[in-house]
Order: C-alpha cells, then structure tokens, then sequence
C-alpha cells in the first residue's frame, strides 16, 4: 500500500495518458474476459469489473499507462475487498494474463472538495471526483 498526500497525487502516481485508447480498454477486457456481452468501453469496464467481478463497491475508472497499452482499472474506495481483487488475480493468472494490483491511499475529503482528474485521460462511470481515500485497482 502507497500513501500520498492528496487525491491528485495519488491519481498521477498512475502515469495516466493524456487520452485513453478506448481500443485497448476493449482489447484488454477482452484478454481477461471482461463484458463479453457488450460492446463499449464503458460498458465493459462497469459490467465486467463491478457487476461480474464485483471488485469494487464504487464506480469503476480506467486510464491507460502512459507509454504502453496497458490499462488500469480503478475505484475510489473508502475500503479494499481484497478477497475478489485475489480471485480476479487468479482467474486471469489461470488464463495466462499478468495482472498488477495495488492501492494508493491518500486524506480523504468532503465530495465537493475532491480532485477531478482531466478530460480525456479517464474513462469514468460514475462522479468524475476523487475524495473518499484509496485508489484501488488492477493493472492489465
């Protein structure tokens, strides 16, 4: 577990690309099984991460890596339900896919105060503010 100072910080310790690839947020759904039944990026990532897998009780968000075509999948949090993060881990280990884990704890702060990242880079489907105090989330 990483701790920052801010929402902010925390959220550019992700390395986040200046706009997302919705390609490769599909592309990497489609590796690990993700939303199958549905087309759109948005859809797969909120289907397939917080219906199928239920790994977050928030909104689910993505970026992608900065530099490569990695996706990271996340949620703010106010607590990790580290029990589905290790089954999803495992399910896409048996599948031949390496996924990074992690969570980037920060102060939490009122709704209204919270950071909202840039246009463009994130694909979010829910409030596009960050201020309940852990980012959690997996790296595809």
């Amino acid at each position: 577990m990483e701790s920052y100072a801010s929402a902010e910080l925390a959220f550019k310790s992700l390395n986040a690309r200046p706009r997302i690839s919705k390609m490769a947020v599909k592309k990497a759904c489609r590796k690990v099984k993700l939303g199958a039944d549905v087309r759109s990026a948005h859809d797969k990532i909120f289907y397939g991460i917080k219906n199928d897998e239920q790994l977050f009780t928030k909104c689910p968000r993505a970026v992608q890596v900065d530099g490569t075509d990695r996706i990271c999948i996340f949620s703010d949090e106010y607590d990790v339900n580290s029990n589905a993060i290790r089954r999803f881990v495992a399910k896409c280990a048996a599948l031949g896919v390496f996924v990074d884990t992690f969570v980037k704890e920060y102060s939490g702060v009122t709704f209204n105060k919270g950071y909202e990242p840039p246009k463009g880079c994130i694909i979010s489907t829910g409030y596009s503010q960050l201020y309940r105090g852990k980012l959690v989330g997996i790296i595809i």
